[in-house]
C-alpha cells in the first residue's frame, strides 16, 4: 500500500524501473489522473518516451482514493508484490527497488523537470548481509566548483587521497565502500550523477585537474580505471565482508579524478562542493578486490554504428586471457557502460565454448542512469566472458561523451592477472594494457544469441476493452504548445488536437 503526495492537482505516476536501469523506458508505471471532478487510475508501461495503457487486466495496481488538500493531492494505491506472466509487470523485490516519480498540471504529458528516478527498501531481504560501519569515512569533493547557466555540465576534480587520509602514509587501507555526498539540494540543479576514476601516476591528466574544471581531461590509459560510480538515486555500495579496494601510498588507487555530471534544466548558476565519501578500514580483509574491465576497454572498435545494418557489437574477454589467472576471481558486481545511443546491453560467461550464465544485463539502457548493480559469479581460468551492445542511431566508438563505447566494469576478487581484457582489433585481443595476442582460431569464438526483451513486446497489440482517453503535450516553439488527446477503438484512433497558433496544424504518422 503506498501513499504519495503531490503539491500539484493534474496527474502523478509511480513506477518500478528495471533495477539495473532506473530510467522510465522499461518501468511499470501507474498514472493517476483528474478528469472534471474524479481521480482515476491506470495500469500503464513505459517504453521509450511513450506510456502505453496495460493491454490486460491491470491487476499489478489498483487505485484506492484521493484526498484533495491545501498541499496538494494524496493518492493511495496498491501494488501486488509478485505479478503474473504479464511482461510489463514488475514485481516488489525485497531489499532495493528502483522507484521512478513524476508529476504535472492539466492533461498527462511530458513531466520536464519533474520526475526522479530513486532507491526505496520497502521491506529488508533477510539473506541480505549486515550492514558495517566504517571505522574511517573520506570526502572526495569539488573545491567549490562554480556551476554555470548550461543544462549539462560537466566537471572534473583530481584528489590526492593520501591529503585526506595521511595514514596512508605508513598503512594500507581497504575501502569497503563509498555513498554519494549530494550539495545540490534545492539548488535548482542537481548531481546527476558521479564517476571516480583511478590514475597510477599524477598523469598529464590527473594534473589539469588540479583545480575544478568544466574540461574533463580525455581518460586514457594511465586514469582508465573506474573506482566507484553513483547515479541519481542510488543507494550507498558496499564490498562484500571478505573484500577490499587496496589504497596505499605507492598503489592505483591513490590519485583520484572525481568527474560529476550537473543536470540544470532551469540554468541556475551557484557554488558546488558535491562528491563521495569513501568508506575505509585499517583491518585489511582476506583478499584485495578489484575492478576489470572488459568488452572493448581501449575503445578500439572502428565499424560505424548503423542503426539499420550493424547495431550490435560483440566484444569478448578471450579464454587466452583468463588462462593468465593462477585461481577462481569471484565477480560481485557489475557497472555496464555505453554512451547515449545505447540501448541494450548484456554480460555473459560462457565456459568450453558453451553458454553458462548471464553475469548482467540491461534491457533498457538509459545513459543518465548507471551505477554498480550486484552481479554474482565465479570466473575459472579460461572462462570468457561476452559484452554485447546494441545501439539506436548511428555513431563512432570514441572517448568524447557524443561517441560510443561497449564497456563492462567488474568487481571482483582476488585480484586477477590482467585488469583489461577485451576486443583490440579485428586480429588481436587484450590481455592487459601491455599485452596483445591473435584473436583468431579454429573453431571461431562462440557467438551469443540475440539480446531478445520482452518487456514491451506488445506495444501496439489492440487491448480489449478500449483504451482509456489519454493526452500528451509538446513544446515545439513555446512551452507545452502542443497537445495531443486521442482515444483508441478497435477500429479507429480519434484525435483532439490542441495548438497554441492562428495558422495551421499538422499532425501525421
Amino acid at each position: 500500500k503506498i501513499t504519495v503526495q503531490s503539491t500539484l492537482l493534474g496527474w502523478i505516476g509511480v513506477g518500478i524501473s528495471e533495477f539495473n536501469s532506473g530510467g522510465m523506458s522499461g518501468s511499470d508505471v501507474f498514472i493517476v489522473s483528474k478528469k472534471g471532478t474524479q481521480w482515476s487510475g491506470q495500469d500503464s508501461y513505459a517504453v521509450g518516451h511513450a506510456i502505453h495503457p496495460d493491454a490486460y487486466d491491470g491487476s499489478s495496481w489498483k487505485f484506492i482514493s484521493a484526498l484533495e488538500n491545501t498541499g496538494g493531492v494524496a493518492i493511495r494505491i496498491i501494488k501486488t508484490l509478485s505479478v503474473s506472466t504479464e511482461e510489463e509487470d514488475r514485481p516488489i523485490e525485497l531489499g532495493p527497488n528502483k522507484v521512478i516519480l513524476g508529476f504535472g498540471t492539466g492533461p498527462l504529458g511530458y513531466h520536464n523537470a519533474a520526475r526522479l528516478s530513486t532507491t526505496i527498501t520497502f521491506a529488508n531481504d533477510p539473506t541480505s548481509q549486515p550492514s558495517v560501519t566504517p571505522d574511517v569515512t573520506v570526502p572526495l569533493q569539488m573545491a567549490s566548483f562554480n556551476v554555470p547557466s548550461k543544462v549539462t555540465t560537466y566537471a572534473c576534480q583530481s584528489i590526492d587521497v593520501m591529503t585526506a587520509l595521511p595514514e596512508l602514509a605508513t598503512k594500507d587501507f581497504h575501502s569497503i565502500g563509498f555513498r554519494a555526498l549530494d550539495n545540490t539540494v534545492g539548488k535548482g540543479y542537481i548531481m546527476h550523477h558521479v564517476l571516480v576514476h583511478a590514475c597510477s601516476t599524477k598523469s598529464a591528466e590527473w594534473l589539469s585537474a588540479v583545480t575544478p574544471t568544466e574540461t574533463c581531461p580525455d581518460i586514457s590509459s594511465t586514469c582508465g580505471e573506474i573506482v566507484y560510480t553513483w547515479a541519481v538515486g542510488g543507494p550507498e555500495f558496499m564490498l562484500p565482508p571478505e573484500a577490499g579496494l587496496r589504497f596505499s601510498a605507492s598503489g592505483e588507487y591513490r590519485y583520484l579524478i572525481l568527474e560529476i555530471h550537473y543536470d540544470n534544466p532551469s540554468m541556475q548558476t551557484g557554488v558546488d562542493t558535491s562528491g563521495v565519501e569513501l568508506f575505509f578500514t585499517p583491518t585489511l580483509r582476506t583478499h584485495d578486490a578489484q575492478t576489470i574491465a572488459v568488452g572493448d576497454p581501449a575503445v578500439r572498435l572502428q565499424t560505424p554504428i548503423n542503426a539499420v545494418t550493424q547495431n550490435t557489437f560483440q566484444v569478448d574477454c578471450v579464454s587466452e586471457c583468463t588462462k593468465l589467472n593462477t585461481a577462481p576471481v569471484t565477480i560481485f558486481g557489475a557497472f555496464l557502460h555505453m554512451h547515449s545511443k545505447g540501448t541494450s546491453i548484456r554480460l555473459s560467461q560462457w565456459r568450453n565454448d558453451t553458454f553458462l550464465k548471464e553475469v548482467s544485463r540491461i534491457e533498457f539502457w538509459n545513459f543518465g542512469f548507471q551505477s554498480i548493480n550486484p552481479a554474482s559469479g565465479v570466473l575459472q581460468p579460461g572462462d570468457e566472458l561476452h559484452t554485447t551492445c546494441v545501439y539506436g542511431s548511428d555513431g563512432v566508438f570514441g572517448l568524447g561523451s557524443s561517441d560510443e563505447m561497449c564497456i563492462a566494469y567488474l568487481y571482483a576478487y582476488p585480484k586477477a592477472a590482467r585488469s583489461y581484457c577485451g576486443y583490440y582489433s579485428e586480429s588481436q585481443a587484450m590481455c592487459g594494457l601491455d599485452l596483445l595476442i591473435p584473436a583468431t582460431r579454429t573453431p571461431e569464438y562462440p557467438t551469443d544469441p540475440p539480446l531478445t526483451i520482452e518487456f514491451g513486446k506488445n506495444v501496439g497489440m489492440t487491448p480489449n476493452p478500449p483504451l482509456p482517453h489519454n493526452c500528451a503535450q509538446f513544446s515545439l516553439l513555446t512551452q507545452n504548445d502542443y497537445m495531443v488527446c486521442w482515444e483508441m477503438t478497435t477500429a479507429h484512433l480519434k484525435l483532439n488536437i490542441t495548438v497554441k497558433t492562428t495558422g495551421w496544424v499538422g499532425f501525421g504518422i
